[in-house]
């Protein structure tokens, strides 16, 4: 029998199941700053403090607009986002995500706290 690659649907279908299973085990925000104009704090309930650079997080944007749903295609190139993003507003989703409101005028990305951890120390895109 052949092992065959999994089809895009198939493996963005994985990454979310992962992504639920990983969310599971998540610790919450505890305390979330903005330490500077392009970076963002947060303090977790198991104490790791992470620092996001917000372009990176808003190049990590993981609602349908800036992320094919049937693909997982990134849609938000290098470049795309400018330096000047910043978030206006950080919302609690639930007990398991955080919801931002930029700048630029996009809202629509839930950043579950799984996806957050993963995204920890992550730098932005390189601009060509």
């Amino acid at each position: 029998m052949e092992n065959k690659e999994p089809t895009p649907v198939e493996q963005r279908y994985q990454e979310k199941k992962e992504l639920r299973q990983d969310q599971e085990n998540a610790p919450a925000p505890s305390k979330v700053r903005q330490i500077d104009g392009q970076t963002l704090g947060i303090t977790w309930t198991d104490g790791v403090d992470s620092t996001y650079q917000v372009r990176m997080l808003r190049e990590s944007c993981p609602c349908a607009h800036c992320i094919d749903e049937w693909s997982g295609e990134k849609r938000i190139k290098p470049g795309d986002i400018p330096e000047s993003i910043r978030p206006l507003k950080i919302k609690a989703v639930g007990l398991y995500a955080l919801q931002f409101d930029w700048n630029d005028g996009h809202s629509t990305g839930i950043y579950p706290h799984a996806l957050l951890r993963k995204l920890d120390g992550k730098p932005p895109l390189e601009i060509p």
